[in-house]
């Protein structure tokens, strides 16, 4: 089994596991191959200074590959990239 990921995101802790933060080549995967980066909080968490809002979409890509966005995001990206 894999070892488990403590990440505190904003102050919002996220746990997953390394595999699924090594799988994409990431700063992520940067990070914990390095340590370069890599700061931990006072209770051993890899602080990521980020807004969690949306980490956890970002942490799910990671997971399956599937990036599941609300519908007005999908409309918003369309636009965008009939725009650019």
């Amino acid at each position: 089994m894999s070892e488990t990921v403590k990440l505190d995101v904003g102050g919002t802790i996220f746990k997953t596991s390394k595999d699924t933060l090594m799988k994409l080549d990431s700063i992520f995967k940067t990070m914990l191959e390095s340590g370069t980066g890599l700061e931990l909080d006072e209770s051993g968490c890899i602080f990521i200074d980020r807004s969690p809002k949306h980490f956890n979409r970002i942490l799910n890509f990671m997971r399956d590959g599937d990036l599941s966005l609300p519908e007005n995001w999908k409309n918003c990206w369309q636009r965008l990239n009939i725009i650019c």
